[in-house]
């Protein structure tokens, strides 16, 4: 698999980009999509709730994995924090969980928010994968240290 990218290859910081294509050309991730058949409609069911596009694509793109061996892709949303209004869909090494802030009818609206080790939240006005136009300066400095994900098995 080709090294991971600083940056998108011909990416156009004005042009709105698929999050998911977007973070495919910075991680050089080739493979073919791992859960293409997953049944959303049974899962959100099961959540009461509709999720995220972009977090969908990531399941169906990468299936089970992690980025560099650093964020855990849950494959369906952790609700033990749905108290506080948080859906977890991805863990780190350092027990830190990325969440959504479940504010509001629009999932793709969610801000984001990290719960970290000492259980304080720390909220972010982003997408998991975000389009370029969202790009913050700290999206960009941050997908720099982005690095592609694990090799999925039977590759």
């Amino acid at each position: 698999m080709p090294g991971p990218l600083g940056a998108a290859p011909d990416e156009n910081e004005d042009e709105d980009t698929d999050g998911m294509e977007r973070l495919r050309r910075i991680t050089g991730w080739t493979h073919s999509d791992q859960r293409p058949d997953m049944d959303w409609a049974e899962t959100e069911s099961g959540l009461g709730t509709e999720l995220p596009s972009d977090y969908k694509r990531m399941v169906e793109t990468s299936g089970k994995g992690a980025l560099d061996g650093f964020l855990d892709l849950n494959q369906e949303p952790w609700t033990s924090l749905k108290g506080d209004g948080l859906l977890i869909w991805a863990g780190t090494e350092h027990e830190n969980l990325s969440c959504w802030r479940a504010d509001g009818d629009d999932p793709d609206r969610w801000p984001m928010a990290v719960r970290v080790f000492e259980g304080e939240d720390i909220t972010f006005d982003c997408r998991a994968a975000p389009s370029s136009s969202a790009a913050s300066s700290s999206t960009r400095t941050t997908r720099s240290r982005w690095a592609a994900f694990s090799t999925p098995t039977g590759s």
